[in-house]
């Protein structure tokens, strides 16, 4: 989708709200979300609404992609072009999740 369709159907999510347990869990596992404040949280939370919208997740290796696994990772990638806008990402269409326990100590590469 591009052109003036993709700005109105963006300017429509921005005005959207979360849904409330999202709250709950940007709150409690994302730690820069209590920092954020003024312009600088409106601008992350519309990135954030988009981000959501425009891309799919898929669980590798029996991964379970629950709301928490969605919403950490839409903040962390939301947060890293947070000043530069969302076209970093044009190209991603999926994101791949996975499963890991805190007992696998590799890498995902395979190195340590």
């Amino acid at each position: 989708m591009t052109g003036p369709i993709r700005r109105m159907r963006r300017r429509k999510l921005v005005r959207q709200t979360l849904p409330e347990p999202w709250e709950v869990i940007l709150e409690r596992q994302v730690p820069f979300n209590k920092h954020l404040c003024g312009g600088n949280r409106r601008r992350f939370l519309e990135l954030f609404k988009i981000f959501v919208e425009e891309k799919y997740f898929i669980g590798a290796g029996g991964m379970q992609i629950t709301d928490e696994v969605r919403v950490v990772i839409f903040a962390c990638a939301v947060w890293l072009v947070r000043p530069l806008g969302l076209s970093y990402y044009e190209r991603l269409t999926e994101i791949i999740v996975y499963p890991y326990t805190s007992s696998d100590h590799s890498l995902p590469s395979g190195r340590n």
